[in-house]
């Protein structure tokens, strides 16, 4: 409410705009359409990696998928360091699932975990992956479900390099279904 007043009489002030997106980023405000406004003119007039990447999740969340992958690939270019370029991969992965394009989502997440090898979102990403996908390489053969062995293997793993990500990856796992049912 106290920046909506702001925005206007500040278009031209990227420095008070970049303020306005720290805070109300800072202040969990990300879904105001005030905060959406106020990064638009920043990244236009200062494309920036931080910038980028905040695209491309306001985008991710307006269900602007194609966008929100070219923004997290922006960010990828523009951040200086491999850590940096973590959780952008890790975005970039989300992106490609909800295309069901897995391959490239798989890809995305694998860069994440080579960068930070503990990044066990990555690997509950690659698990969905599994989980979500299997289905699509089957039939009626001998190991039905089978690629759920592999979604558990990723959630285990989630699990044992991220103490935080335990109790999401052990619910997943528990839904994964290991036998043809009759």
């Amino acid at each position: 409410q106290v920046y909506a007043k702001k925005i206007d009489q500040n278009r031209n002030n990227i420095k008070a705009l970049k303020k306005m997106v720290l805070t109300m980023s800072k202040g969990n405000c990300i879904t105001s359409p005030v905060f959406k406004e106020a990064l638009e003119l920043v990244h236009a007039a200062e494309p920036g990696a931080q910038s980028a990447y905040l695209m491309g999740n306001l985008s991710l969340r307006n269900n602007e998928v194609d966008k929100a992958i070219e923004y997290f690939n922006e960010a990828i270019s523009l951040f200086e360091t491999q850590e940096q370029k973590v959780d952008c991969y890790y975005m970039l992965g989300l992106a490609y699932q909800l295309q069901q394009k897995y391959s490239e989502a798989r890809s995305a997440a694998l860069q994440a975990i080579k960068i930070h090898p503990n990044c066990g979102k990555a690997y509950i990403l690659i698990g969905d992956l599994y989980a979500t996908s299997g289905n699509r390489c089957g039939g009626d053969d001998f190991l039905p479900r089978c690629y759920n062995w592999a979604a558990a293997d990723k959630y285990a793993k989630a699990a044992a390099v991220d103490p935080s990500c335990a109790e999401t990856a052990s619910e997943k796992r528990a839904k994964l279904a290991f036998s043809k049912r009759l």
